[in-house]
């Protein structure tokens, strides 16, 4: 895209937009342009696409699905931060604040908010994170506020898990074989395995497909998608 990008309180504002729904895409753009008419965007649909990006430009403002086919957000994010990029990244997602906005967090991201969120609260976000600071959304601010005072046990057994645990959990839930999680992780499928066993211990469950539909009911996945 060719067009000029926008002043944005702390100058002038490059968009990367990571999400493989090309709909949802041209939606957040839409939605975006409207605010922000001069807005410079690049759209990519996976998680390596965004890596590449980000390895080629500079942008100011990331906006990232949690639920991208090659890797989990998480991972992503954690990527990002390894490798020194210090672009904000706002999660947009269609998963639960509750179970996912912590972690958000806890990764460097600069925002969490829910894929249904109203327009003002985007723009709202888009101004906080562009003047440097985090954003939290109220129900954030509750999930912060219980982690405070209840410690992490106060969230759910979620919160006990690794980012290793969680990648595995998000892989299952995504119909990936114990093989086809091992490719994908450059692990050995005896450590998926022990992985496994872990999350089945942590979360009190007892198999696999116990594992996939605690996953679905908690809104950890989407498996509309």
């Amino acid at each position: 895209m060719t067009s000029s990008p926008i002043e944005c309180g702390i100058g002038y504002l490059h968009v990367l937009l990571i999400d493989d729904h090309i709909i949802f895409r041209r939606g957040l753009r839409q939605v975006l342009l409207a605010k922000f008419p001069d807005l410079a965007i690049v759209e990519v649909g996976t998680a390596q696409e965004g890596l590449d990006a980000l390895g080629q430009q500079k942008f100011d403002l990331v906006f990232l699905d949690l639920n991208l086919p090659d890797k989990p957000g998480i991972q992503f994010l954690k990527e990002v931060n390894g490798l020194g990029y210090t672009v904000p990244i706002i999660v947009l997602s269609v998963f639960s604040e509750k179970e996912f906005g912590i972690r958000v967090l806890q990764a460097h991201g600069a925002s969490y908010l829910r894929k249904d969120c109203s327009n003002e609260e985007l723009y709202r976000c888009v101004q906080v994170v562009c003047g440097g600071q985090k954003h939290v959304s109220d129900t954030l601010g509750e999930q912060l506020a219980e982690s405070v005072a209840g410690g992490l046990d106060a969230l759910g057994p979620y919160h006990s898990l690794s980012n290793r645990e969680i990648e595995i959990l998000h892989l299952f839930a995504m119909g990936n074989k114990p093989m086809e999680i091992a490719n994908l992780l450059s692990l050995s499928v005896k450590t998926v395995s022990s992985h496994r066993t872990r999350l089945l211990e942590k979360l009190n469950l007892r198999t696999t497909a116990e594992l996939i539909r605690y996953a679905i009911k908690s809104e950890l996945y989407d498996n509309s998608q």
